[in-house]
């Protein structure tokens, strides 16, 4: 488990880009972006840990990742974010869900989990034969598809 110090604030573009060697990272709560395609394609990443301090997650960031729970704080997820992330099977919104641009969770067989009675934009939510029509949403004690 690769630990980001606690000094960085930011992870920039492409950071750990191709990394296919990390298998888990903790990133801090001192930080408050993950850039475009800063963990793009690193395949064994099973365990990602975001900080309380993260509010924007910048497109293609975890393309081809798997396992992480999204904090409260965050309040932006930029297009296809988590696109072919075939082992990513659950997703976790501890707060209110954040507004989501297209495709965040294209061909990523997931279930998202989100507070019930949260606020948010719901765009993460799939619409009736969109190309995430194999996505879940969990909340208000019932599931829906």
């Amino acid at each position: 488990m690769y630990r980001i110090p606690d000094s960085v604030t930011n992870i920039g573009k492409y950071a750990f880009y191709y990394c296919t060697m990390v298998t888990g990272v903790t990133i801090p709560d001192s930080c408050t972006q993950i850039g475009e395609s800063a963990f793009y394609y690193c395949t064994s990443l099973t365990n990602v840990t975001i900080g309380t301090s993260v509010t924007n997650i910048g497109n293609y960031a975890f393309d081809y990742c798997a396992s992480l729970a999204i904090p409260d704080s965050v309040t932006y997820i930029g297009d296809t974010a988590f696109e072919n992330c075939s082992s990513l099977s659950r997703v976790y919104f501890t707060g209110d869900e954040p507004n989501c641009r297209n495709g965040v969770f294209k061909n990523a067989p997931v279930i998202v989990y989100y507070r019930p009675h949260g606020l948010g934009s719901h765009v993460c939510r799939p619409t009736a034969g969109s190309v995430e029509s194999n996505l879940y949403i969990y909340g208000l004690g019932r599931g829906h598809r």
